[in-house]
């Protein structure tokens, strides 16, 4: 992984309130003989964030500024005069925020955050952004959250960062040897400075930038996933009453994106406090209206209700739009990827996490209420309404008499018109005689063969 020290914010240079696709960027870019994108991350209207060119790959996006350094736009800059303006909807800048936070949380080398202007003589990305986020960036590059002095020497910490880069030496500058996912219990067993030397579950060894590491006895996590898989459960199925449009499957998917994002519902304050926050970590606006909404209403903005229930209000109100987007994806991993793409709008996607949890949540669900199946095959057929053999005897008798009389009265009919208008001989009148007697003895006979057959038959149709 190439090494990043800083955030550089551009805008797409587009009239106000008209989307831009990574695609269409993606053709401008290739207009001018580059291979790809310039830009690593793309804001959209509505927040959501979409990935462009990979972020492992040397951006372009400021001349002389590409190396180390990651580029991100937002849909905008202009009025509908093409004169410089910062159009950024709210949305946006929480959405700029929280990819932010993401990134940072993500690349803890990165010091510095800047605008493109800063660099060229250009409005882009038409607000200064050094100005907007030097507070975000002090928060972020907080002081540990424990004196060095107190570190163990050995012990256990729990890894609070979205994800944490796990390197060869005490410094950015060591290989980088992969990514440990918030939560993660980890033994320590040496520090220098910044550093905490480490050693995961699944054995390898490594330092990581101490900021990130809740050292036990500090704020120590046991078992991230035991609180998820006795909580979400319960808040699943009050959010399928509550969202009649969803299922289990469209509340996993939910709680999938939940416990990735506060580490099975147990860390909900981002590492350096002043960022994300809750079961979906809010940012900026959002943050502080679950904060006033908890404020208002009496209730503890870390408990769980609370949580849930702010969650329930921005479905129903602001975030409605993800009700159906989760509802029409096909499949939990196409749902848990619409509820982050239009409720989360992360950052850092780590689709994979997600569906991770949410395959946990929909276990939890399934264990803590079991389906009642109704098997089919071991219900009894419905009986056909046939009655009894008294009933049909009666029914045939009706049948046999009705083909009597119809039979006579129809031939009878016909003979009788015949006759008179000479079309038939006189001898017709004899012979309608013996036809009627013929019906009725048919009949007749038709009947009692009826009878007996319906008085030997079983009652159920069976044979």
């Amino acid at each position: 992984m190439r090494p990043i020290n800083e955030i550089i914010v551009h805008c797409t240079a587009t009239p106000a309130g008209r989307e831009v696709s990574v695609d269409t960027i993606r053709s401008w870019h290739k207009q001018r003989g580059w291979r790809d994108i310039g830009y690593h991350w793309v804001v959209h209207l509505d927040g959501s964030v979409e990935e462009g060119r990979p972020v492992g790959q040397v951006g372009a996006h400021v001349a002389g500024h590409n190396t180390g350094t990651i580029g991100v736009v937002y849909v905008g800059g202009v009025d509908k005069d093409m004169r410089a303006k910062d159009t950024r909807t709210a949305a946006q800048k929480d959405g700029l925020e929280k990819l932010l936070r993401d990134l940072m949380s993500h690349y803890p080398s990165v010091t510095k955050i800047s605008g493109h202007n800063q660099y060229a003589a250009k409005a882009c990305p038409c607000f200064d952004a050094r100005q907007e986020y030097a507070q975000l960036l002090s928060e972020v590059a907080a002081p540990p959250t424990v004196i060095n002095s107190d570190v163990p020497v050995s012990g256990k910490g729990t890894v609070t960062a979205s994800t944490l880069n796990l390197r060869s030496e005490p410094k950015m500058s060591g290989r980088d040897i992969g990514d440990i996912p918030r939560g993660t219990t980890v033994d320590i067993f040496g520090s220098d400075g910044d550093w905490l030397k480490i050693k995961t579950p699944a054995g390898y060894e490594g330092w990581v930038a101490r900021r990130y590491v809740a050292v036990a006895g500090s704020d120590p996590i046991a078992d991230p996933s035991a609180h998820f898989e006795t909580t979400a459960p319960v808040y699943m199925r009050r959010l399928i009453d509550d969202i009649p449009q969803w299922s289990a499957l469209d509340a996993a998917a939910a709680f999938g994106n939940f416990g990735h994002e506060s580490a099975g519902l147990e860390i909900l304050e981002e590492i350096s406090g002043g960022g994300g926050y809750g079961w979906p970590q809010w940012t900026g606006s959002r943050r502080r209206a679950y904060e006033t909404w908890c404020r208002e209403n009496g209730l503890d903005p870390a408990s769980d209700e609370a949580n849930y229930r702010y969650v329930v209000i921005e479905l129903r109100g602001p975030e409605e739009r993800t009700i159906a987007a989760v509802a029409k994806a096909n499949g939990l991993e196409a749902k848990t990827l619409a509820f982050e793409r239009s409720f989360e709008r992360a950052g850092v996607k780590h689709d994979d996490r997600r569906l991770d949890w949410a395959t946990r949540a929909l276990a939890a669900y399934r264990a803590a209420y079991p389906k009642q199946e109704i098997d089919m095959s071991a219900a009894p057929a419905e009986e056909e309404k046939t009655g009894g053999p008294v009933e049909k005897m009666i029914g045939a008798g009706k049948g046999a008499a009705q083909g009597a009389v119809g039979g006579v009265t129809i031939g009878g009919g016909i003979v009788i018109i015949g006759t008179t208008m000479g079309w038939l001989p006189p001898e017709a009148d004899t012979a309608m005689f013996g036809a009627a007697v013929t019906g009725v003895l048919t009949g007749f006979s038709s009947f009692v063969m009826a009878c007996i057959g319906a008085y030997r038959a079983p009652a159920n149709g069976g044979s």
